[in-house]
């Protein structure tokens, strides 16, 4: 007596778990990416008014799983000679500092910590909801 079983699917179970890791890293991309996103907008909302270059160099970039936030450096001109000037004071990676903690003469007003610390927060349920994704992205295998 012969007994034989056939499985239908294993191909598809096969390709899926090797696939796993691609997607896996995708959907993680995929969720830093956003969370960082949310604490440059949020830096933003933060920034003083009256503030409007300082708002404008707050960027967020990466790829990959290495993704960050903060004031970007920009290059500053000088307009009556066209010459990149040496004055850092003026970069708003420079006075931006000065912003967020203060100095013996100004106060400080926070707005990139207070960003990250509400996204620090948020990130553990951002990446809960990223691991309810992986199963059926897995199954679909759109995200490699």
């Amino acid at each position: 007596m012969k007994l034989s079983v056939k499985i239908d699917g294993l191909d598809d179970l096969a390709r899926a778990l090797k696939e796993t890791p691609k997607i896996t890293r995708a959907l993680l991309r995929d969720t830093l990416a956003e969370s960082t996103e949310v604490v440059a907008r949020v830096a933003k909302t933060n920034v003083p008014r009256d503030r409007s270059d300082l708002y404008h160099a707050i960027k967020f970039e990466g790829r990959g799983l290495s993704w960050k936030a903060g004031v970007e450096d920009v290059e500053i001109v000088d307009r009556a000679t066209g010459r990149r000037t040496a004055s850092s004071h003026l970069n708003p990676s420079v006075y931006g500092r000065f912003v967020e903690y203060g100095t013996n003469d100004t106060g400080a007003h926070p707005f990139m910590r207070p960003a990250a610390d509400g996204e620090r927060e948020r990130l553990p349920n951002r990446l809960r909801e990223m691991a309810t994704k992986l199963p059926r992205a897995v199954g679909s295998s759109r995200f490699v």
